[in-house]
């Protein structure tokens, strides 16, 4: 019976170690899971600046060709394609013209020209550019 003495003493000893493991073990998951919101929080950081930068150059181009009227931009990182986004474009009289591109290869990933009609193949292509940036932007919160 002596033998199982020493063991009964242990117990609460190796009760308070599992606990305190086991705490140490939920703040480093809790930091695990913080340092992927981070590295996101970065991304779009650094994307929102590339994109402030992109967009005085859009204009310039833009007012270069005599179109006047920039569409104001929208800018962000999207982690699906690992990429940042710049959805930009114009308008005049004779319609407007929109575009979404990846900044980091300059390809255009969508875009649409507007010029007022509303017949059954202009309203399509607008659905589809509406849908193809819903599906890159996300939802636009205002």
């Amino acid at each position: 019976m002596r033998r199982g003495t020493p063991l009964l003493s242990l117990l609460p000893i190796l009760i308070l170690l599992n606990a305190a493991c086991s705490r140490s073990s939920s703040k480093q998951d809790g930091l695990r899971q913080q340092q992927p919101t981070r590295d996101l929080l970065d991304l779009k950081i650094k994307c929102a600046e590339v994109g402030r930068r992109f967009h005085p150059g859009f204009v310039r181009d833009l007012r270069g060709a005599g179109r006047e009227t920039p569409l104001v931009p929208r800018f962000a990182y999207n982690a699906k394609l690992n990429t940042c986004i710049y959805r930009g474009g114009s308008f005049d009289k004779a319609g407007s013209f929109q575009f979404i591109v990846d900044l980091t290869t300059n390809e255009e990933l969508a875009s649409y020209l507007d010029n007022g009609s509303m017949d059954d193949t202009a309203v399509l292509e607008r659905a589809k550019f509406n849908q193809r940036q819903m599906e890159l932007f996300g939802p636009k919160s205002d």
